[in-house]
């Protein structure tokens, strides 16, 4: 360590190898420890950061189900599952402070479907091709309000449709864009059957989704039952006669051209309805539902649950709705769902 004295302070100069004086083999001595022991340092010090860097690399949560697995950060909360509505296979993830949020969707989808969406809408919505899961995808955002932007991520395996949705402010856009592609680019689908296997307990079976006019769509699901039903279930013709089964179904297909689509749901949730099996249904999967959870109880229907807003009516007995008894609407509902 040598001091120098320039014209306005005193300053230390810390020498490790260059700035020794060298004098003599016991300074060159000196310098050859000093040489090792700077390679020493920097060595230590490129594995440690090596290692650091594959601990930030794997410093990532693992989530997985039966359809696809991805990696989020450590420090985000527990993923939720949406709702059944969405399906089961829908997943809410979410940083710790809410800034970003992400949606992750699986749907079934026929045939080119994504690639006829991205044809459609390319103009309209700045749809970027983006590969997802190892296939072709696509990335696009819109701006939900002047505060909040939505971007979404599309891919597609076999017959599902996944969907990434993100939700994050518009000052943080820029800010999370790297991480909501990370994320992303970590999908994995795993190894899975069909549509089917969205139910999670295969409790439902689901019809295949087809592309073409509405007329072909709705023949297509009522192939599908005609085919299925008789198949699945243990003794379909129990109550109903088999001659009455493929007769009702007739009907409904001629009655397509005519109906709406939502006559159409009574007419097939009346067919599903005369087999007169409570473990039999037409499922309606409807986003749209008040938020009041009944049940049928022996003495009449029952609030079970609803949201804090009127949390102070379960336990109330349902007596009537826009001025109908439970017992008109129920006699309403009969034929079109077993009760």
């Amino acid at each position: 360590m040598k001091w120098f004295k320039n014209e306005r302070e005193t300053r230390c100069i810390e020498t490790m190898a260059s700035y020794i004086v060298l004098r003599g083999g016991r300074d060159m001595r000196i310098t050859k420890k000093l040489y090792r022991l700077i390679i020493s340092i920097l060595i230590v010090y490129l594995c440690v950061g090596c290692q650091m860097k594959d601990e930030n690399m794997s410093n990532d949560n693992t989530y997985y189900n039966g359809i696809y697995t991805i990696q989020y950060p450590l420090n985000w909360l527990v993923p939720k599952l949406i709702s059944d509505v969405e399906g089961p296979y829908s997943v809410l993830f979410s940083q710790n402070d809410g800034q970003l949020q992400l949606s992750v969707k699986v749907s079934r989808y026929y045939e080119n479907y994504l690639e006829e969406a991205m044809n459609k809408n390319k103009d309209e919505f700045n749809i970027e091709e983006y590969t997802v899961g190892g296939n072709k995808g696509c990335k696009f955002r819109i701006n939900k309000n002047e505060n909040i932007i939505n971007t979404f991520y599309y891919g597609e395996k076999k017959d599902l449709l996944i969907e990434f949705k993100f939700e994050c402010s518009a000052d943080d856009y820029n800010i999370y864009q790297s991480s909501m592609e990370k994320i992303v680019d970590s999908l994995e689908f795993n190894d899975f059957g069909s549509a089917n296997e969205l139910s999670g307990d295969n409790q439902y079976t689901y019809s295949p989704k087809v592309s073409g006019n509405r007329e072909d769509k709705w023949l297509a699901d009522i192939d599908f039952i005609t085919k299925e039903l008789p198949k699945n279930h243990i003794n379909l013709f129990y109550e109903l006669g088999e001659e009455d089964f493929y007769n009702n179904i007739e009907r409904i297909k001629e009655k397509i051209p005519i109906l709406t689509d939502d006559e159409m749901i009574v007419e097939v949730s009346k067919l599903i309805a005369s087999v007169s099996d409570e473990h039999t249904q037409f499922v309606l999967k409807d986003q749209l539902r008040y938020p009041f959870r009944f049940y049928y109880f022996e003495d009449g229907i029952y609030l079970l649950s609803s949201v804090p807003e009127y949390s102070e009516y379960i336990g109330y007995k349902l007596k009537s709705i826009n001025g109908k008894g439970v017992e008109e609407i129920i006699s309403l509902f009969r034929p079109i769902f077993f009760l």
